[in-house]
């Protein structure tokens, strides 16, 4: 596991969470907040999956955890479809950014070894 993908990781974990606080202050819809957290909450479990699975060989767990970030890159995409309009336009470049990075993200690591 390269250390560049926890990387990303964990910047896409700094920007959700600035467009979460953001959006609490002008008052997206508490389901759409709930959602983002959510995704939060998957990026931060993967985030911890993938700093372990730099210390063993697991390959399946590698693949589970590219599932994991495939879904919340999936959360994403639904909020920037039905909250698009209700957000900042900041907040929304920067959530069309985490998809596109979670994106490809999960991509990379379904399909590669924990060694690569």
């Amino acid at each position: 596991m390269k250390d560049s993908t926890i990387q990303i990781l964990q910047d896409s974990m700094s920007c959700l969470h600035q467009v979460i606080k953001t959006n609490t202050q002008i008052g997206l819809h508490g389901n759409l907040l709930d959602v983002l957290a959510l995704s939060f909450n998957l990026l931060n479990m993967s985030n911890n999956e993938l700093i372990q699975l730099q210390q063993r060989q697991d390959a399946l767990s590698c693949h589970s955890v590219g599932l994991v970030i495939q879904q919340c890159s999936a959360l994403l995409w639904m909020v920037l479809e039905y909250a698009g309009t209700q957000m900042e336009q900041a907040s929304v470049d920067t959530l069309a950014d985490i998809y596109l990075h979670t994106h490809y993200l999960a991509r990379s690591i379904s399909g590669m070894s924990p060694s690569t």
